[in-house]
């Protein structure tokens, strides 16, 4: 009975439990609505906040080209929604109306006080689901793979013709053989190999059914740690926090094996390279992969054991005369010309990217005398020799140099041509305005779009390349060379990678780039270089390098200045010696004191972009011309005091 009693009794304490909690709470909607309603508007005010912080990082990340989450595109529309004017001017509305009263004034208005209360509570409770939501978030944004038909244009100027079908069909063929994990194709500089493997990698997935195809450009200067980045971003993946080239390989490794059938195309290989290390699965580990392999040298397709290895010839002269009448246009079917642009051809021997500079250089000349003497110094000899391009080629670019017009294309087609491969227009603009390169403008955008400008005529002339990704460029390698020998000859530009620069070559020089070089026993002492404009040290991997304190003395018309990837302990005190410099970029550098920086009164742009300092000394507002500040992944940076920006008073882009 006594249990029966207890049972009873707990039973009435829970239904009087569940019967005042609900009172209470429907009695505190009644009395309680302004505390209802400041805990909206604290709540509200919270997820502004939290909203900011997410858009910014939506927007930093759709800055690199990654995608947003759908979920993450839900919560700013949901949120936005929450924090609208139209949101806000409602709450106000219902407000008022709970605080007026009825029977004129003397009674509360329950009714609109219990409504404005129990809406305040579930808003409250829906923004307070939201601010959860936003912490759960580990990240807001993804890289997505890159198909392969997104990185490779199409090239247009040149045709699948007769002499490559063969090619094509054996690539194609072998791509589906079994017993073949590596394929070479080989010839000379500017004979097509490029356009005839990236016709095989669009076609490799459609046709083929390869689950992942990817195109990566080696180049004579390969960066193991460049080309890895550049597997992963086409597979969608990120390798930044795997510092070891090791790691990095073992991860793309993996990755690749997770595909059933995968083509990895080498392109531009100059000397032997192993593929293990940048993480491309060997035939005995996944023999699902192709790699399909580019270079000038048979020999080195043969050391990385390629077989077949199939041979690119130059064009038929029939079909150097079709690329050619298709470039240069109409103007080569007039009576006159014809017969000087057949032996223009001639002079090409079948080169396409000879055929297409001068084709194009040519297109608008339609006087005879214009094509007869362009035809005369295409048949003068070079005098100089390349690796692998004959020296028709050379003069063919020349030409095309020689013919561009005005003042700016030259110097900056030249200037292209020391900026490696994928450079960026942002990196050129700096370096032209640096240079003076460019006339009649006044303010950043201005020259920016001056420059896009430009680009795109040297691209319209062959001279340079579309890049796969936008605001970026490339060149010909034919090109580059050609480019680099006449800017050493006319404008005494010395471009050297990983060789020791010769100290009476640089004295006389008005541009020195050293990659990768041997530059300790140069920077001991005062460096004498009176007609020194530009100067740009760069390094793979991060050194410290000893600088002489007067090391700059003798640079006193420098107007560029460039280090990548250096330890500066101090900063030379000659550096103040530099009145005409007007470009500095300290790429990846650790940096301490900096205040010397305010000497250099003529400065525009100062470009800092993931060097390691902790502040920026007040000296900085002393830069009275500075247009540009580039202070991205500065990371360390702790002190952007207010006073040092607001006496910059010229600058345009922080």
């Amino acid at each position: 009975m006594e249990v029966l009693f207890a049972i009873v009794g707990s039973l009435a304490a829970k239904a009087a439990e569940y019967t005042v909690d609900p009172t209470a709470r429907q009695l505190g909607y009644l009395f309680k609505p302004r505390s209802k309603s400041l805990n909206l508007q604290s709540k509200v005010q919270y997820l502004k906040d939290a909203r900011e912080r997410v858009q910014q990082s939506v927007e930093a990340a759709t800055r690199k080209g990654e995608l947003i989450f759908d979920d993450v595109q839900r919560w700013l529309t949901v949120t936005d929604e929450k924090i609208s004017e139209q949101a806000a001017r409602q709450l106000r509305e219902d407000e008022e109306k709970a605080t007026k009263g009825c029977f004129v004034g003397f009674c509360p208005d329950f009714k609109s006080r219990y409504q404005l209360s129990r809406k305040a509570e579930k808003e409250a409770n829906a923004i307070a689901q939201l601010l959860s939501e936003k912490d759960a978030f580990e990240d807001v944004s993804y890289l997505p793979a890159v198909e392969v038909t997104d990185i490779i244009r199409p090239v247009k100027e040149f045709e699948a013709f007769g002499s490559r079908s063969v090619a094509f069909d054996g690539l194609m063929e072998t791509l589906e053989d079994d017993t073949v994990s590596k394929i070479g194709v080989y010839g000379m500089g500017g004979v097509g190999k490029t356009t005839l493997v990236k016709e095989i990698a669009r076609q490799a997935k459609v046709k083929l059914s390869f689950d992942e195809v990817v195109f990566v450009a080696v180049t004579q200067t390969p960066k193991t740690v460049n080309l890895q980045n550049e597997i992963a971003n086409q597979l969608g993946m990120k390798l930044d926090n795997d510092p070891s080239p090791d790691v990095r390989a073992a991860r793309l490794c993996d990755r690749l094996k997770k595909s059933k059938k995968v083509l990895v195309i080498l392109d531009d290989i100059w000397e032997e390279q192993e593929v293990d290390t940048l993480g491309i699965p060997s035939a005995d580990q996944h023999r699902g992969c192709k790699i399909l392999m580019t270079s000038r040298r048979l020999v080195v397709l043969k050391r990385m054991d390629s077989q077949p290895n199939i041979s690119i010839e130059t064009l038929k002269e029939d079909e150097a005369w079709k690329l050619f009448k298709k470039m240069a246009g109409h103007i080569v079917e007039c009576s006159e010309i014809r017969s000087i642009a057949v032996e223009v051809v001639k002079r090409c021997a079948g080169l396409p990217i000879a055929i297409a500079t001068i084709a194009k250089a040519l297109k608008p000349k339609d006087k005879l005398f214009e094509w007869r003497d362009a035809l005369r110094q295409l048949s003068k000899p070079s005098k100089t020799n390349f690796e692998g391009i004959p020296a028709y080629a050379y003069k063919a670019i020349e030409l095309s140099y020689k013919f561009l017009e005005g003042d700016e294309l030259g110097p900056i087609f030249l200037l292209c041509s020391i900026m490696g491969h994928n450079a960026t227009v942002e990196e050129l603009l700096r370096y032209v305005i640096g240079l003076g390169f460019i006339h009649d403008v006044n303010t950043m955008e201005e020259s920016r779009g001056r420059v896009l400008t430009l680009v795109n005529n040297l691209t319209a002339s062959c001279l340079l390349l579309e890049d796969s990704h936008p605001n970026c460029f490339d060149m010909h390698d034919v090109v580059r060379d050609a480019a680099q020998s006449i800017a050493s000859r006319d404008r005494h530009w010395l471009a050297l990678f990983k060789e020791l620069p010769n100290e009476k070559k640089m004295k006389e020089s008005q541009l020195i780039s050293l990659q990768n070089a041997e530059v300790n026993e140069i920077l001991y002492h005062e460096l004498e270089c009176p007609t020194l404009n530009y100067f740009s040290i760069g390094m793979d991997r991060f050194s410290s390098l000893k600088i002489s304190n007067d090391f700059f003395k003798g640079m006193q018309r420098l107007k560029v200045l460039e280090f990548g990837k250096t330890n500066f302990t101090t900063l030379p005190s000659s550096l103040g010696f530099l009145k005409t410099l007007c470009t500095l970029r300290l790429i990846d550098c650790d940096l301490e004191d900096i205040a010397i920086f305010g000497e250099l009164e003529n400065l525009e742009i100062l470009d800092l972009r993931g060097s390691r300092m902790e502040m920026l000394p007040k000296e900085i507002g002393q830069l009275t011309r500075i247009k540009l500040l580039d202070l991205t992944e500065c990371r360390r940076l702790k002190v952007i005091s207010p006073n040092v920006l607001s006496s910059l008073s010229r600058l345009e882009e922080l």
